[in-house]
C-alpha cells in the first residue's frame, strides 16, 4: 500500500494525541517520516506506561515493567513468562499542530493567531481580508464536527467569512454561503525542506466557494449561481472590462483605470472619454446575455475612494 502524507494527515482526523513508532511506517515513508521529525512537526512523546494485551480477547491494558534495565510485560491470563518490549513498542510521537497551522497560515497568506479552542479538535487560525469582506480561518480534526459547527453558528456573520481546514471531508451543517470547508491534504505537499502549501488552489477554492459570480478568464464565460449567462469574446474590449473588475472582484475601478487596462490589452486608442468607453462594454455585454437583468445587478456604477466615477462587480443580491 502507498504510504502518502494524505493517509497521515487522515490519521490526526481520528484525533489520536499520538503515534507509535510502528504506525509512522505503516502511514509514512521514512523519508517523509525524517522530514517531519528534522522539521519540528514530529516531536518525540513520553514512553507508553500500558500497552494493549495482544494475547487476549478481551480488550485491556498491561503495565509496563522494567527489570534489569530491560522493558516487559505479562499477561495474567494468558503469558508464563515475560513478553520483552523494544523502544519502539512503548515510545511516543506528537505532531504539532500548532507549528503546522503557523506554516500553513503563512504560506496561504493569512495573519496568523494561532489558538486552541475550548471546543476539542478546533484550532483558530487566523484571517484575512478579501473582497473587502473579513475571512475567519479554523482548522478542525476530531470526530464531533458538529461541535465544531455549533460554535461557528454562534460567530457573527454579517460582513464575515468563515473557511475551516479539515482533515477529512464534512458535510456543512450550516446552509449559508459565508462558510467554506477546505480539506487541507489537497492543498499540501511534503518535501525535504517543509510543507509546500498550493497558494494558487487555496484562491481557487475561496473564488468558487464564496462567489456566486464566476468568470473563467479562459475562455470568457461569465456564470451566475452556476448558470452561464454571457459568452464574452477574449481581447475584445468588454472582455478586458470584465477581465479587470474580476481581478478587483468587490473593489471600485475607476473609468480612467479601465479605458487604461483596454487600451494596455488591445493597444487600440479610443475616441471615447473613460466613463462612455467602460458604459459601452457593459451595454455589449448586457445585449449579448441572456440575462440581461443580472448583468445590472453584477455590473454596478459607483465611486472609489477618490470620488472618482466608477464600476464595481458584484455578487447579485
Amino acid at each position: 500500500m502507498q504510504k502518502t502524507i494524505s493517509q497521515f494527515i487522515e490519521r490526526i482526523h481520528l484525533y489520536q494525541d499520538y503515534f507509535l513508532e510502528n504506525q509512522l511506517t505503516n502511514t509514512l515513508e521514512e523519508v517523509d517520516i525524517k522530514a517531519l521529525k528534522d522539521l519540528g512537526l514530529l516531536k518525540r512523546g513520553d514512553d507508553l506506561k500500558e500497552i494493549p494485551c495482544q494475547n487476549c480477547d478481551d480488550a485491556h491494558f498491561l503495565q509496563v515493567r522494567v527489570r534489569d534495565g530491560k522493558m516487559y510485560c505479562v499477561c495474567l491470563y494468558e503469558d508464563t513468562d515475560c513478553n520483552y518490549l523494544t523502544s519502539e513498542d512503548v515510545a511516543t510521537w506528537n505532531f504539532d499542530v500548532e507549528t503546522f497551522l503557523n506554516q500553513l497560515g503563512v504560506k496561504l497568506g493569512i495573519e496568523t493567531n494561532v489558538e486552541k479552542m475550548k471546543v476539542q479538535g478546533l484550532w483558530q487560525i487566523g484571517g484575512f481580508s478579501k473582497d473587502s469582506t473579513r475571512h475567519n480561518c479554523y482548522y478542525y480534526q476530531g470526530k464531533q464536527f458538529e461541535e465544531a459547527m455549533a460554535f461557528i453558528k454562534k460567530q457573527p456573520i454579517s460582513m464575515r467569512r468563515y473557511v475551516i481546514f479539515t482533515n477529512k471531508q464534512e458535510v456543512s451543517m450550516l446552509e449559508t454561503h459565508s462558510l467554506l470547508l477546505i480539506e487541507v491534504k489537497e492543498l499540501l505537499s511534503l518535501k525535504k525542506k517543509g510543507f509546500v502549501f498550493d497558494k494558487n488552489l487555496f484562491d481557487e477554492y475561496l473564488i468558487n466557494g464564496f462567489r456566486n459570480v464566476i468568470f473563467t478568464p479562459k475562455n470568457g464565460e461569465l456564470i451566475v449561481n452556476g448558470r452561464p449567462i454571457s459568452l464574452i469574446t477574449p481581447s475584445n474590449p468588454e472582455y478586458y472590462f470584465v477581465n479587470i473588475l474580476w481581478k478587483n472582484f468587490n473593489e471600485p475601478i475607476s473609468h480612467q483605470k479601465i479605458k487604461n487596462y483596454i487600451y494596455e490589452k488591445t493597444g487600440k486608442d479610443y475616441e471615447d472619454d473613460p466613463q462612455k468607453l467602460s458604459h459601452k462594454q457593459k451595454s455589449k455585454i448586457k445585449g449579448e446575455s441572456s440575462d440581461p437583468k443580472l448583468i445590472d445587478e453584477i455590473f454596478q456604477t459607483t465611486k472609489d475612494s477618490d470620488g472618482n466615477n466608477s464600476y464595481i462587480m458584484l455578487n447579485p443580491s
